[in-house]
């Protein structure tokens, strides 16, 4: 993410920890979209206009819509922000070297228990097998 220079932009980077990626919310990592490495800009005008700049993985991700619906909302709610506009990044994709040392080491647990839980599922008795 580029640095932030004003104090609101740094209030909305904290705030934008909250807002989770839908994939990760559903696959249970719960990986915020700052973690993740999704926010590219925050701009801040001297009349309280908050830019954000998102990256996504695919260009026709669909949860677009619900990711910027979401990020709009933390922004409005930050103090000295009168107008949001949130836009994605069309030229730059996603990619997960984007994700912070603590992101990255909590996909790979995830990934590792992941692997761990199919391994112990593929290793059980089959029920439907009672020959």
């Amino acid at each position: 993410m580029q640095q932030t220079t004003s104090a609101v932009a740094n209030q909305i980077a904290s705030a934008l920890e909250s807002v989770l990626d839908p994939c990760s919310r559903f696959n249970g990592t719960r990986l915020s979209l700052v973690e993740l490495g999704m926010v590219s800009s925050i701009e801040v005008d001297d009349h309280g206009h908050a830019r954000v700049i998102l990256l996504l993985d695919d260009p026709v991700c669909i949860y677009a819509a619900v990711i910027c619906q979401e990020v709009e909302t933390v922004v409005r709610r930050t103090a000295g922000v009168w107008s949001v506009e949130i836009s994605i990044r069309a030229d730059t994709l996603w990619t997960p070297e984007l994700m912070s040392p603590g992101a990255q080491e909590k996909l790979s647990a995830w990934q590792a228990e992941r692997r761990r839980s199919l391994s112990l599922a593929r290793s059980a008795p089959d029920m439907h097998d009672r020959g």
